[in-house]
């Protein structure tokens, strides 16, 4: 009689929590509004010291499931507190590769001249997402590339 007394009980708990249904947080607490975030990354494919008027390339990889509108490249010269000027805004073009699961592009970067010598220039990608949803190399945290120029 004890062990069926512990059977019922025990079907009673599965019986019960069979009934629970577990709250939606993050669907009460969130709001969407249907725009994906694009990630991007970059790395420098050459030595990092060059000379004013060359070019260096960079390897850019990015992703975002809303497609990509554009890719947008900056350089700040002197510090990475110094004001980013555009220097390109390159249209989309499909390079998707199969090994990476993402798309790719080498970009070559023109070196400006009239800096100099070991003067620092750094260069930002910018991912655009076809909702205009923007993501930077240098966000969130500073992963921007740079080049120290020479003579």
């Amino acid at each position: 009689m004890k062990i069926l007394r512990n059977f019922f009980i025990l079907l009673s708990f599965f019986a019960i929590t069979a009934c629970y249904e577990e709250k939606d947080w993050l669907g009460d607490n969130a709001d969407f509004q249907g725009k994906a975030v694009p990630s991007i990354f970059m790395y420098v494919l050459d030595s990092t010291l060059f000379t004013p008027g060359r070019t260096a390339r960079v390897n850019l990889e990015y992703f975002c499931t809303d497609g990509i509108k554009e890719i947008r490249i900056y350089q700040r010269v002197g510090s990475a507190t110094a004001a980013r000027a555009l220097v390109t805004t390159l249209p989309y073009t499909p390079a998707f590769s199969k090994l990476k699961q993402q798309d790719t592009l080498i970009y070559q970067f023109p070196i400006p001249t009239g800096n100099a010598a070991n003067t620092q220039i750094f260069i930002d990608a910018e991912a655009v997402s076809t909702k205009d949803v923007t993501k930077g190399s240098w966000q969130p945290t500073a992963s921007s590339r740079n080049f120290r120029t020479r003579r």
